[in-house]
């Protein structure tokens, strides 16, 4: 219903605020989601959680009902009740005042800048979070989900120009759908960021277009704005689970995997339930060769992440699993094209791996997908018995792919059991062309990585 879209979207954009009170750390949306109503709160205590709020809203017309009560998460002691009216153009004073509430209680400073601007009228504002709702369903197909809330972001924007929230939501949405759609990417990504720049013209204190800003910085390998644009959004949002996301895997493509772990960490004490925040710590954790620790945290990933379950599976010789994972993206399905279309050859290198005699085929199978996908890396050719001898053409190609934004692509370049990767000359001019090594002088190098001459030593 249209108040449950607007409950759902007042929630997210509360627990932002919230999470902006200096001494207070707030569970991300996702995971209040999943963990549900004060009633069930028997996960609480172990997710360290110590205080619960719960909210209930009502609509009549343009006029906003909300009662909230906070409860001890441990005695389930209720604290105190509170009701608040407002009119449906005032959403964003509603998150301070009771920000400022739920500070006192705690005696906490609360410390939020004023809200900037009004929140719009009810329709319009439930339409907005529609839209924006819709622009983070990653478990349905692009047209039915990102495709759709661009079209409807747009259709807002143009109906309101100066509606900060809208520009820097429909940025963060031409971005995400860039990366849904790759072929489409450069031309998305060129809208993205002036959508962004103008809704920062708009409102300085939204933190979606520094996450866009920074996502094209990295993307172009501009690494000092990239991470301070990260900074900033994570100074604005602490408490969103994808802006920790975008920064983990900022410091992953800097090489700094010891930090993006502790990155993620942090982010999965924020979302503990969200499986995206789970499925981010495996693959560092994957990365650094502590396949047995990120196994775990794979068993119940979002969907789509059969190929990082793959290489878990595959590093931890684990040969059922790996070729149940590998039969399970051959039949994907048009809800994932391409994990479908490298399905077979995935699953011939698997069969391989267990039965050597049966490489010939595998190496057809990769063959036919370099043929049908020109440009496309196949990583199931990193597990080939030529890898190594190979290991240049496969980095060059692994860094071709990166550049195009392909995600995962920095977590295998710097994958613990790749190491022969690095020790190509594609990726030492990688090194020096996408200026890591500038960046690493200035802020010092990775664990795995040492001056050497006018380049860089990495194991």
């Amino acid at each position: 219903s249209g108040t449950r879209v607007i409950a759902d979207g007042l929630s997210e954009e509360l627990i932002c605020s919230l999470s902006r009170i200096q001494g207070l750390r707030v569970i991300a949306h996702e995971s209040t989601r999943r963990l549900g109503a004060l009633p069930a709160s028997g996960q609480a205590p172990q997710l360290g959680i110590t205080h619960l709020l719960e909210g209930n809203l009502q609509q009549s017309g343009q006029k906003l009902r909300v009662r909230l009560r906070m409860a001890e998460a441990g005695s389930g002691r209720l604290l105190w009740t509170r009701e608040f009216d407002r009119d449906a153009s005032e959403t964003l004073s509603l998150q301070r005042d009771i920000a400022d509430v739920v500070a006192a209680s705690l005696t906490l400073n609360l410390g939020l800048p004023a809200p900037s601007q009004p929140g719009g009228d009810a329709d319009y504002q439930r339409r907005f979070l529609e839209a924006r709702l819709l622009a983070m369903r990653f478990d349905l197909p692009a047209p039915a989900s990102i495709d759709l809330a661009e079209t409807r972001l747009r259709a807002l924007a143009a109906e309101r120009p100066g509606d900060a929230r809208t520009r820097a939501w429909l940025a963060l949405a031409l971005r995400l759908r860039g990366l849904r759609r790759p072929q489409l990417q450069p031309l998305l990504a060129e809208d993205a960021v002036r959508e962004a720049r103008r809704a920062l013209q708009l409102d300085s204190a939204r933190y979606e277009p520094y996450l866009v800003l920074a996502a094209d910085d990295c993307r172009h390998q501009r690494w000092e704005p990239c991470m301070a644009r990260l900074d900033r959004a994570l100074a604005l949002a602490p408490g969103l689970s994808y802006v920790h996301y975008d920064r983990a895997a900022a410091l992953a493509s800097l090489g700094y995997l010891e930090q993006a772990e502790t990155h993620a960490r942090e982010s999965l004490l924020r979302d503990p339930l969200n499986p995206v925040a789970r499925h981010q710590l495996a693959r560092v954790l994957d990365a650094r060769g502590k396949h047995a620790e990120a196994a775990p945290f794979l068993q119940d990933a979002a969907p789509g992440t059969l190929q990082a379950r793959w290489f878990n599976a595959v590093w931890r010789n684990d040969q059922p699993a790996a070729l149940r994972l590998a039969q399970a993206q051959a039949t994907a399905g048009p809800a994932d094209p391409e994990t479908a279309r490298l399905g077979p050859s995935i699953v011939a290198v698997t069969r391989a791996r267990a039965a050597p005699a049966a490489w010939p085929q595998a190496r057809a199978e990769l063959q036919r997908y370099e043929r049908d996908n020109p440009g496309q890396p196949n990583f199931a050719g990193l597990f080939a018995p030529d890898a190594e001898a190979r290991a240049d053409a496969l980095a060059a190609q692994l860094v071709s792919a990166r550049k195009r934004g392909q995600s995962g692509i920095d977590l295998l370049l710097w994958a613990k059991g790749f190491k022969h990767l690095r020790r190509t000359p594609a990726f030492a001019r990688y090194l020096r062309d996408s200026g890591l090594l500038d960046y690493w002088h200035k802020h010092g190098f990775p664990p795995q990585c040492r001056p050497h001459g006018s380049g860089a030593d990495c194991h």
